[in-house]
């Protein structure tokens, strides 16, 4: 939980886009059954535009922000534009000297990401 909070915290998404409230994402995942069918950038990318028609009828910006913990769901971010706020390694997150999160494989962070829909 405090490897979270803490890159929660060093994103600093509220104070970088200076705002009090925000959409959130957390987490992208599909049931294994249904993997490797694009269904979670589908969900993801409907999601996204119809907060993109709300900032359009509202004529003001609408915020969203959301981690990554896996290189597909980066992927996903990046795609629709989402800004990379903060990553936090998951070797960095040590107690008493020891790395706590392992066996990861080819995933190495959880990526904090914000987006402005103006």
């Amino acid at each position: 939980m405090h490897y979270c909070v803490d890159g929660d915290v060093k994103a600093d998404f509220f104070g970088h886009y200076g705002v009090n409230e925000a959409f959130h994402f957390t987490p992208l995942a599909v049931s294994a059954k249904y993997q490797r069918q694009g269904l979670a950038k589908k969900i993801f990318d409907l999601t996204v535009n119809m907060l993109r028609q709300i900032a359009q009828d509202k004529a003001s910006p609408t915020h969203i922000k959301g981690e990554a913990s896996s290189n597909y769901t980066t992927k996903i971010y990046t795609q629709q534009g989402f800004k990379e706020l903060f990553v936090n390694p998951f070797d960095s997150y040590k107690i008493d000297g020891q790395i706590v999160i392992k066996n990861t494989g080819e995933h190495k962070s959880m990526d904090f990401y914000g987006l402005k829909i103006a």
